[in-house]
């Protein structure tokens, strides 16, 4: 919306393009002719509208991004306009969270699977061509999205408990102290003033709550005064595997590589559950 206008920004392209794989240069794309571009996005934008309270949220978002990527309006940006417009039809379908409306995060962890979906359009463009394909690779998206930030949450609700455990239990001090864990297990810097923000206590409660984690060997401090952080040590993950009954972690492996193996087993125990 802000880019350059005398690149062409805003503006639906004059003339012909294709779509080749980078470092191959072979050509796996050709869009429809120039001079249809806007009747396509005009008929584009009338179904949409048309169907919006007929075709569901997510098979519409699916049909608007391929039917936009297929005609490729623009010189640039045509793909990322079509994820846009994409979530636009979420959004306005009543899907407002970010992980219904938005597949950015998804499909850049799963490249080569988004541009294999386009697959269907075929070499040129084709009016009649049938996108079942890329609707149901659209849709199973949205489900392993969704299911894969439900289990996340899930695993950070057991992994909350396992350091309300270790806190209460097995350190006899508030459960407080759960959020300087919680945030130092994930590698964040933990501060006095941003601790007192997260549990509403004092600077004296607060620092005495964090040199009490730190001589109890499961955050690391660094630095002094104002500037003094707190992080997670090596210590914190093994309490919270013993804590959790996960075993012995690697204890040869860096600090993120001990969390994520212990989030891991966290998780497995999480989906096997369900």
């Amino acid at each position: 919306m802000g880019g350059s206008y005398a690149s062409g920004a805003g503006r639906f392209r004059l003339g012909p393009v294709f779509l080749a794989i980078a470092g191959e240069g072979r050509t796996v794309y050709h869009p429809p002719d120039a001079q249809l571009v806007p009747r396509l996005v005009d008929e584009l934008a009338a179904f949409a509208q048309h169907n919006a309270s007929h075709v569901p949220p997510p098979a519409l978002a699916a049909l608007v991004h391929v039917r936009l990527a297929g005609i490729h309006p623009f010189s640039d940006g045509n793909r990322r306009t079509a994820r846009v417009l994409a979530s636009l039809a979420m959004y306005r379908g009543g899907f407002t969270r970010p992980e219904f409306t938005s597949l950015e995060e998804w499909w850049g962890a799963h490249r080569a699977d988004h541009y294999a979906s386009f697959d269907c359009l075929g070499a040129a463009w084709n009016d009649d061509v049938d996108v079942t394909p890329f609707v149901e690779s659209h849709i199973r998206a949205q489900r392993l999205q969704v299911d894969a930030l439900s289990l996340r949450q899930a695993t950070e609700r057991t992994l909350w408990g396992v350091l309300e455990d270790i806190a209460t239990e097995e350190l006899g001090m508030s459960p407080r102290v759960v959020d300087a864990l919680f945030d130092a297990f994930f590698g964040r810097e933990v501060t006095n003033r941003y601790y007192r923000a997260l549990s509403d206590v004092s600077v004296a409660t607060a620092s005495a709550d964090l040199v009490r984690l730190e001589a109890s060997g499961l955050l690391t401090a660094s630095g002094a005064g104002r500037s003094r952080a707190y992080t997670g040590s090596a210590a914190l993950v093994k309490a919270v595997a013993a804590a959790a009954g996960l075993g012995e972690p690697p204890v040869a492996s860096p600090f993120d590589a001990q969390r994520q193996w212990a989030l891991a087993r966290l998780a497995d125990r999480v989906h096997g559950s369900r």
